[in-house]
């Protein structure tokens, strides 16, 4: 049994097990015991619910194993004698599972459990074709981008989670590049709970990159970039707003003129319609993708590339897709999963997929139980990173080491 040296789910029982299986001078006993618990563990941490008993249990569980792995990191290396005071806990802890009957509780496994995304040689997988963007809707941001008029316009690209507007904001970037019909240009993200010395700070560095910001103060933030843009013709997205009042800030850094470009992305129809001096018609609404559209972009992402895909689950996946609501994001990390699995996806699989995902519901519903879905399918270690990382702010830059 391979299991994770620390995760959520299992505490500190991967590397108990891995520590105490290599020492020859451990007591016997105590090693069966912890090998008992943590089989015991493993079984109901793949449950998909777990009755208040088993929860408390295997919380208990999990802190003797924390305690455990502190003694053997603090009392090296007199940790083997250390560690028999601990039998009577281990056995106490095996004692109750006994006396709770929690052996006898059904185990409903969680759906993901079957889907564990395998760990691949790190190469990153290639982008899927954007789909369904080129309708209309990005050829007439484009040409509003570069239209003759010179004043200072912004648009507002509104839409739900996970419809695809940062994805339409970062195909008109990619458009533009530095130098070319604009001067200079920054794509900034903002946040539910924003920082706005973070978000200028950025800005700034972007629009002014041989120079990095030298204050942190928010004025004088916003002095340094308006003299920076005064007299240039610039484009800047603004990505995931969510309160007038960041806006409020932020407009004022940005001169008059020249021809420059602002785009926001928001899923609030009234923050867009701030950002563009109540002008609906500078609002673009972004819609699910049509069905054809949704196939397409499922299909590209399960199936590579001249792959035959077999005709008897067309029926299964079609009710998948219906299910994702035409949301990009959804469909794109459900056939991710898919896709990892390679031959293994078979019927049983994609009808365990279909009845996770939710019908007649909102799409923040469908969007939360695809990627509560796809975070099960992680190794339990890539699950507990992903813990640790929602530690940092929304939107914070990690550096690699």
């Amino acid at each position: 049994m391979e299991l994770p040296l620390v995760s959520a789910s299992l505490g500190a029982m991967g590397y108990l097990a891995g520590k105490l299986e290599l020492d020859p001078l451990l007591d016997v006993e105590l090693k069966l015991e912890v090998w008992k618990l943590t089989s015991r563990l493993v079984l109901h941490s793949e449950a998909r619910e777990s009755p208040v008993e088993a929860t408390i249990w295997m919380k208990d569980v999990r802190e003797l194993s924390y305690d455990m792995e502190n003694c053997i990191d603090l009392a090296e290396p007199d940790w083997v004698a250390r560690m028999s005071g601990f039998k009577a806990r281990v056995k106490e802890a095996n004692e109750q599972y006994d006396r709770c009957m929690l052996g006898s509780i059904p185990i409903c496994s969680n759906a993901a459990t079957d889907f564990q995304i395998p760990i691949v040689d790190g190469r990153r997988r290639p982008d899927l074709p954007v789909v369904g963007l080129h309708d209309g809707l990005f050829d007439a941001l484009y040409q509003w981008l570069t239209d003759d008029d010179k004043e200072l316009k912004v648009a507002s690209i509104v839409g739900v989670g996970g419809i695809g507007k940062t994805t339409l904001a970062k195909q008109l970037w990619h458009k533009h590049k530095p130098g070319g019909y604009f001067g200079c240009r920054a794509f900034v993200r903002t946040a539910k709970k924003p920082d706005i010395r973070r978000f200028l700070r950025s800005m700034l560095a972007q629009v002014r990159p041989h120079q990095p910001p030298d204050t942190n103060e928010v004025h004088e933030l916003i002095h340094d970039i308006r003299q920076h843009l005064q007299g240039k013709r610039y484009f800047l997205i603004i990505d995931d707003l969510w309160a007038t009042s960041v806006w409020d800030v932020a407009r004022r850094a940005f001169p008059e003129g020249n021809g420059s470009r602002i785009i926001t992305t928001t899923e609030i129809k009234d923050v867009a319609l701030a950002c563009c001096r109540y002008q609906s018609k500078s609002i673009y609404k972004m819609e699910p993708l049509s069905v054809n559209h949704s196939e397409e972009l499922f299909i590209r992402g399960v199936f590579a590339s001249g792959e035959e895909k077999s005709r008897q689950l067309d029926k299964v996946w079609e009710e998948i897709i219906r299910r994702c609501a035409g949301l990009p994001l959804a469909i794109i990390s459900i056939s991710s999963v898919l896709a990892s699995q390679g031959e293994a996806n078979t019927i049983h699989h994609m009808e365990q997929i279909q009845n996770i995902l939710p019908t007649n519901t909102t799409h923040v519903e469908v969007l939360k139980q695809v990627l509560n879905f796809c975070y099960n399918c992680l190794p339990s270690h890539l699950q507990t990173c992903l813990l640790y990382l929602s530690f940092y702010p929304e939107n914070y830059i990690i550096l690699k080491i």
